[in-house]
């Protein structure tokens, strides 16, 4: 009997292609724009304008926009500081936010109890990650919802998933709208509505680079470059929600990225200028921690090579010819596929022609990154197993023997040396062969920077606080180390609305 791939086993790589054609229009490719360096322009010399305000947010995406509603709804002055032409960043095609215990899900009869959460959590990342944040995330989660409807927020009143099988658990509570990626109509939009409505200012193309600090360290304000010159905003505490370090060179070779291997699909602008900025105040990093959404690629090929990369029935090896994971890897956590082909110094992924056809079959764009990947030397092509491994340098018999191990394992429905599921399991063996490289990444954002407190609060390097700043969002964000999970849909976004809230709420408390 044939062996079959059922459609969960392929929904990751669906979902992966979904998000890719999701973000099209905005997609870079594997070299990012040119981020700005830290400097020591003095900017207090250079100020064209000067104003006054209670709470100055950097950013107008999810977090950014919750705190200026928050805090406007508490009765602050608040300005808010973005640098790109429009509101939103990647919070303009975000998908859901997670909720436990709403009252959408308990009309729909959907039980997920918070322990469910954070055991699953808590579990995956060794017990390193603070199960305070996560408590406190779950509890208001419910009431961040209905928060969101009250403010405008357009949500899905009938509907709840797991992410469309790629969760555990059925916590991700939808945008209305046309598309899976509807934060800009669902949330942006009406958010930004709704700072005007309450009497808050957004300053578009206007950049914070530099904090003001008084002679005790404590933030009062911040330096901003604007299209008419430099602005500076004398502020009682700052908000940094900036989304993250995605188009920073340096702080991804940092963590160990190589940019030239890396692609991004998400929006513009996210330059690490907040998290520079705190960190250069005497903040305390997070970025060793951190994480990025990421996916594997082909980095000669791009994000179209996904479906070769990220497919669970091929055989991967490094540049050894040594298989060394279970394929299947990203079944619950998307993000390890990626964290996997990371481990070796180059990895591919090898398919045969049955397989190959399976992938490409009434897909023309795939046929084509296939012919394409071949012509210009991005996928090998050969009729055997040997020549193969010449023309990647391999030694022929240690790809043969992994080859023929491979096969073996898959014929007998065992795979005893990594676990993939006997569905998976597939033997390559009609010719000819294709060796596609799967060790560069492609993602959407960054996930962590800024080393807070449970409160928000950015942790000074020397202990302490750096009073009056606070970083949410991305910037912020420590319910996770070094892999971004899907397995609680909507979790990150729910940060960003949970921490948005939260650091306006202890500014305004200090006012």
């Amino acid at each position: 009997m044939r062996n079959q791939i059922s459609r969960r086993d392929f929904l990751k790589g669906s979902a992966a292609a979904a998000a890719i054609a999701a973000f099209a229009p905005f997609m870079k490719g594997t070299a990012f724009a040119d981020e700005e360096k830290t400097t020591t322009i003095d900017y207090a010399s250079k100020v064209t304008e000067t104003v006054e305000t209670d709470i100055v947010v950097l950013g107008a995406g999810m977090s950014g926009l919750t705190a200026a509603v928050e805090a406007l709804n508490n009765g602050a002055k608040v300005l808010v500081l973005e640098s790109q032409p429009r509101a939103g960043g990647n919070g303009q095609v975000t998908s859901c936010v997670m909720a436990v215990e709403s009252r959408i899900q308990k009309k729909l009869g959907i039980e997920v109890t918070p322990a469910q959460i954070i055991e699953t959590e808590m579990e995956t990342f060794n017990y390193s990650v603070d199960g305070v944040r996560w408590s406190r995330l779950i509890k208001d989660s419910a009431d961040n919802i209905e928060w969101l409807i009250d403010q405008g927020c357009l949500m899905m009143d009938d509907f709840v998933d797991n992410y469309h099988g790629m969760g555990v658990v059925n916590t991700a509570h939808w945008w209305i709208g046309e598309t899976a990626r509807d934060g800009g109509p669902g949330f942006i939009v009406p958010m930004v509505a709704r700072v005007e409505e309450l009497g808050g200012e957004i300053r578009y193309q206007s950049a914070g680079k530099q904090l003001i600090q008084n002679d005790k360290g404590a933030v009062v304000g911040v330096y901003a470059e604007t299209e008419n010159g430099v602005l500076q905003v004398n502020a009682k505490a700052v908000i940094i929600a900036t989304g993250g370090y995605a188009n920073n060179n340096d702080f991804l070779t940092e963590i160990g990225y190589d940019p030239a291997n890396t692609a991004i699909f998400g929006m513009p602008g996210h330059n690490g200028d907040g998290i520079a900025m705190a960190l250069n105040a005497g903040g305390k990093s997070w970025l060793q921690n951190s994480s990025l959404m990421e996916y594997p690629m082909n980095p000669k090929i791009g994000q179209a090579s996904s479906f070769l990369s990220e497919n669970p029935a091929s055989l991967w090896v490094n540049g050894k010819g040594l298989r060394f994971v279970n394929e299947n890897c990203a079944e619950m956590v998307p993000a390890r596929a990626a964290l996997a082909v990371r481990s070796q110094e180059i990895s591919y992924a090898l398919l045969d022609q049955t397989l190959l056809d399976r992938l490409t079959d009434g897909n023309e764009t795939n046929a084509k990154v296939v012919e394409d990947g071949v012509a210009n030397g991005a996928i090998y092509k050969a009729d055997s197993i040997e020549e193969l491994a010449a023309l990647a340098g391999m030694d022929a018999g240690t790809l043969r023997e992994t080859v023929d191990t491979y096969n073996a394992a898959c014929k007998a429905g065992e795979d005893r040396e990594f676990g993939k599921k006997a569905e998976l399991m597939i033997p390559l063996e009609k010719g000819p062969f294709y060796l596609s490289e799967n060790s560069g990444v492609f993602f959407l954002t960054t996930i962590g920077g800024i080393d807070t407190t449970p409160d928000c609060e950015v942790r000074a390097v020397n202990g302490g606080v750096v009073e009056n700043l606070y970083a949410v969002g991305v910037d912020g964000v420590e319910n996770y180390k070094g892999l971004y999970t899907i397995d609680i849909p909507g979790s990150c976004n729910a940060n960003n609305i949970w921490s948005g809230r939260h650091a306006a709420q202890m500014a305004c408390a200090k006012l």
